[in-house]
Protein backbone atom coordinates (compact mmCIF):
# COMPACT_ATOMS: atom_id res chain seq x y z
CA UNK A 1 0.00 0.00 0.00
CA UNK A 2 3.14 2.72 1.07
CA UNK A 3 4.62 1.62 -2.60
CA UNK A 4 1.23 2.59 -4.33
CA UNK A 5 0.83 6.00 -2.38
CA UNK A 6 4.17 6.95 -2.96
CA UNK A 7 3.63 5.95 -6.95
CA UNK A 8 0.49 8.12 -6.79
CA UNK A 9 1.97 10.69 -5.08
CA UNK A 10 4.98 11.18 -7.67
CA UNK A 11 2.46 11.56 -10.19
CA UNK A 12 0.71 13.88 -8.68
CA UNK A 13 3.74 16.01 -8.01
CA UNK A 14 4.73 15.82 -11.53
CA UNK A 15 0.73 16.82 -12.57
CA UNK A 16 1.48 19.69 -10.16
CA UNK A 17 4.90 20.65 -11.55
CA UNK A 18 3.56 20.74 -14.92
CA UNK A 19 -0.07 22.21 -13.99
CA UNK A 20 2.59 25.57 -12.52
CA UNK A 21 4.66 25.68 -15.23
CA UNK A 22 1.41 26.37 -17.50
CA UNK A 23 -0.37 28.47 -15.42
CA UNK A 24 3.53 30.72 -15.08
CA UNK A 25 3.81 30.90 -19.15
CA UNK A 26 0.02 31.94 -19.20
CA UNK A 27 0.55 34.74 -16.35
CA UNK A 28 3.70 35.65 -17.93
CA UNK A 29 2.22 36.42 -21.28
CA UNK A 30 -1.00 38.04 -19.71
CA UNK A 31 1.55 40.37 -17.49
CA UNK A 32 3.75 41.37 -20.82
CA UNK A 33 0.16 42.19 -22.74
CA UNK A 34 -1.21 44.32 -19.85
CA UNK A 35 2.23 46.20 -19.33
CA UNK A 36 2.35 46.63 -23.96
CA UNK A 37 5.61 44.08 -23.59
CA UNK A 38 4.11 41.37 -25.59
CA UNK A 39 5.98 40.78 -28.86
CA UNK A 40 7.21 38.58 -31.77
CA UNK A 41 10.47 38.18 -29.18
CA UNK A 42 8.92 37.63 -25.99
CA UNK A 43 6.99 34.96 -27.89
CA UNK A 44 9.69 33.45 -29.27
CA UNK A 45 11.58 33.16 -25.84
CA UNK A 46 8.37 31.32 -24.15
CA UNK A 47 8.48 28.95 -27.10
CA UNK A 48 12.03 28.24 -26.59
CA UNK A 49 11.04 27.25 -23.04
CA UNK A 50 8.41 25.19 -24.31
CA UNK A 51 10.49 22.95 -26.81
CA UNK A 52 12.39 19.81 -25.79
CA UNK A 53 11.64 19.83 -22.12
CA UNK A 54 9.29 17.33 -21.45
CA UNK A 55 7.99 15.79 -17.81
CA UNK A 56 9.05 11.99 -17.91
CA UNK A 57 6.62 9.59 -16.63
CA UNK A 58 9.07 6.56 -16.24
CA UNK A 59 8.67 5.18 -12.40
CA UNK A 60 12.16 6.11 -10.69
CA UNK A 61 13.25 2.64 -10.12
CA UNK A 62 13.48 1.86 -13.64
CA UNK A 63 15.98 4.49 -14.93
CA UNK A 64 19.07 3.95 -12.95
CA UNK A 65 21.73 4.98 -10.55
CA UNK A 66 20.05 8.88 -10.36
CA UNK A 67 16.35 7.45 -10.27
CA UNK A 68 15.09 10.84 -9.16
CA UNK A 69 16.43 13.17 -11.95
CA UNK A 70 13.61 12.95 -14.47
CA UNK A 71 11.06 14.41 -11.21
CA UNK A 72 13.79 16.94 -10.15
CA UNK A 73 14.63 18.02 -13.67
CA UNK A 74 12.89 21.17 -14.06
CA UNK A 75 15.14 22.88 -15.99
CA UNK A 76 16.96 26.36 -16.24
CA UNK A 77 14.86 29.11 -14.56
CA UNK A 78 13.73 31.45 -17.43
CA UNK A 79 15.34 34.87 -17.50
CA UNK A 80 13.21 37.82 -17.98
CA UNK A 81 14.02 39.85 -21.20
CA UNK A 82 15.72 43.23 -20.74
Amino acid sequence: MDVLNAEQNLYNAIANYAEARYDYVVNLLSLRQQAGRLDVDAIEEVNAWLTGDEVNFTLPESIGNDRYEPALNIGAPPQPGT
